[in-house]
């Protein structure tokens, strides 16, 4: 992600008709941004959840190298700074995909193998390669582990619901000025790896569920989903919907159909 739109959430089904005016750009557009989504948890402590989730399910969609799936997620301190992280999946083909834990501001890394920035400013990201396969839910997860010289350490991991494997993504610190997080989240779908006309915007569903923070005492908070807003260079040019499954009230099925020119 090299830039996040916001804009104002709709509350309803969101179906845009499309608009044949132009054919492609002058020239490559980087990390398109298609939908954005905010949701909210309920409850959060004074400074904040110690641990959050946020489950992501793929439907449909190219298993290439193409399309990230992901939350963005406000730490509790009161700034108009950019101070939040990111998670989420990037299918690479051949059954695999990228996890990624990306933290922007004055963090740093704690593992040797992350980055010591997060898309090429402050920050650090870390990013592994798992198993995948459309239709399973993927818990990604943000986990206090220590105060300690005046910064927070934090572990990010994800867990494959089929198997129930979890691994390890990365490991950061954030000053304890930060506090802890917020719940309150802004979700995308993206195309990363960029396109040269919106006709490449290639249909997509996802679900993406409430975020979940941990009160203690094994007792949970359950965020909701807002319907989607659709963002960036391709604004008009595909048509999408949001829906809200009877099973999952809390969350919201999202999907892109073919863009055009």
């Amino acid at each position: 992600m090299r830039k996040l739109i916001i804009a104002s959430t709709l509350t309803t089904l969101s179906l845009f008709s499309i608009n044949h005016a132009s054919a492609g750009f002058d020239k490559k557009q980087w990390a398109v941004h298609l939908l954005n989504f905010t949701g909210e948890i309920p409850n959060k402590p004074a400074k904040g959840f110690k641990t959050l989730t946020y489950p992501i399910k793929v439907v449909k969609g190219t298993d290439d190298r193409k399309t990230y799936y992901s939350q963005y997620i406000n730490f509790n301190v009161p700034t108009q700074k950019r101070y939040a992280y990111y998670v989420g999946i990037q299918p690479q083909g051949n059954n695999e995909a990228q996890v990624i834990f990306s933290v922007f501001g004055d963090a740093k890394k704690i593992d040797a193998e992350c980055s010591g920035s997060a898309d090429g400013g402050a920050g650090s990201s870390c990013s592994k390669r798992v198993t995948y396969k459309k239709g399973v839910t993927y818990n990604f997860i943000a986990d206090f582990d220590k105060e300690e010289n005046n910064y927070n350490y934090w572990s990010g991991y994800v867990v494959d619901t089929s198997t129930n494997t979890k691994t390890r993504i990365g490991r950061w610190a954030t000053p304890i000025a930060w506090e802890y997080l917020s719940g309150k989240s802004i979700g995308f779908i993206e195309i990363y790896t960029g396109i040269n006309s919106c006709n490449e915007v290639t249909p997509t569903s996802a679900f993406f569920e409430g975020g979940i923070g941990e009160l203690g005492n094994n007792v949970q908070s359950r965020g909701i989903i807002n319907a989607a807003y659709d963002v960036g260079v391709c604004k008009g040019k595909f048509n999408f919907n949001s829906t809200n499954p009877a099973e999952k009230t809390n969350g919201r099925t999202f999907t892109i159909e073919q863009g055009v020119d």
